[in-house]
């Protein structure tokens, strides 16, 4: 019951009594705060730099290329190796058995492929924010 009572002539009394925040229009200066403080229209602050992609020796054409060499080796939607294989294993064939070989290791052929491009778009977004916190003076 105290608890109630304080709280309402704690809480609810004085928010009642606060006065709305004035704003300013664009036109009106800011003062000067006290403290030692400059105002923000003192300050001059330049915009952080902000680069474009950045392409360390050709990376983005390896990537290109792993990644079409990857969709060659296995891909669902066009012909590709994998698709290949399957198709010349039948009985009866002179590959026969080619299929059970290579499967497998096409496979895993066409998974590091696609790991490696992952790895250097990890390696490209990392030197981008490195390039960046350097020419803002972090470490």
């Amino acid at each position: 019951m105290k608890f109630d009572s304080l709280y309402q002539q704690v809480f609810l009394i004085e928010q009642d009594e606060v006065a709305p925040e004035e704003t300013l229009t664009p036109e009106e200066e800011l003062p000067p705060q006290e403290g030692g403080q400059a105002s923000p229209d003192s300050i001059n602050v330049e915009p952080a730099p902000v680069f474009a992609g950045v392409d360390a020796g050709g990376i983005q054409t390896y990537k290109t290329q792993l990644q079409q060499f990857a969709d060659s080796m296995q891909n669902t939607d066009t012909e590709c190796l994998q698709k290949l294989v399957n198709d010349l294993d039948y009985p009866g064939s002179l590959y026969m058995g080619i299929s059970r070989e290579l499967a497998s290791r096409i496979i895993k052929i066409a998974s590091d492929a696609k790991e490696i491009v992952t790895i250097l778009d990890g390696f490209v977004i990392n030197s981008i924010k490195r390039k960046r916190d350097i020419a803002t003076g972090q470490k």
